[in-house]
């Protein structure tokens, strides 16, 4: 945790780093090391170890709370270390000079029903699974397209044209961001 930039009181011992990062991101049920209670309130929380979090951390950290404590009140096991444990691994492998794109980009793969279990397992493709990806193909040309024709739109419209554009959407703006400090 101290390469995350978080820092202990001066009387913490050694064992708070791995009992924040278990609070944070461990199982809920992992027994705490150093005699730390994995109960966020609690006098011995690791919590109370802490000297100062980053702030970039801080949204980072409430989200985990927020994520197991939902999950412990609705009965659900979930463990977000395994949860993150693929996108962490990809990330490793990229190296300290990191991947063209970053780990949380890639897309999401869509959740195997047993129907599509088990035609996968026949060597079959369902329809939905075409009908998905020809959506995300579509999706990803119509993106591509939108940015094309706006750099083509440099080469073709003349520049008084897009001279005048550029001023009424900077007037445009500019009244939509005065209603907006009005309201």
């Amino acid at each position: 945790m101290a390469e995350f930039g978080v820092t202990f009181v001066d009387d913490a011992p050694d064992e708070a780093a791995a009992a924040l990062a278990l609070l944070l991101f461990g199982d809920p049920d992992a027994p705490m090391p150093g005699g730390f209670s994995n109960a966020e309130l609690s006098p011995d929380s690791p919590i109370k170890a802490i000297a100062s979090f980053p702030q970039e951390l801080v949204l980072l950290g409430r989200a985990t709370i927020l994520i197991k404590g939902i999950a412990k009140r609705l009965g659900v096991r979930w463990s977000l270390a395994a949860k993150w444990k693929p996108a962490a691994e990809a990330a490793l492998e990229c190296g300290v000079d990191g991947c063209t794109m970053p780990v949380w980009s890639s897309p999401v793969q869509p959740a195997v029903t047993p129907a599509a279990s088990a035609a996968r397992a026949a060597g079959r493709t369902r329809f939905a699974e075409v009908a998905s990806s020809l959506s995300a193909a579509g999706k990803l040309l119509g993106s591509w397209a939108i940015g094309r024709s706006g750099a083509a739109a440099r080469y073709v419209v003349p520049e008084p044209i897009r001279a005048r554009a550029k001023k009424v959407a900077l007037r445009v703006a500019t009244r939509v961001a005065r209603a907006r400090d009005t309201a």
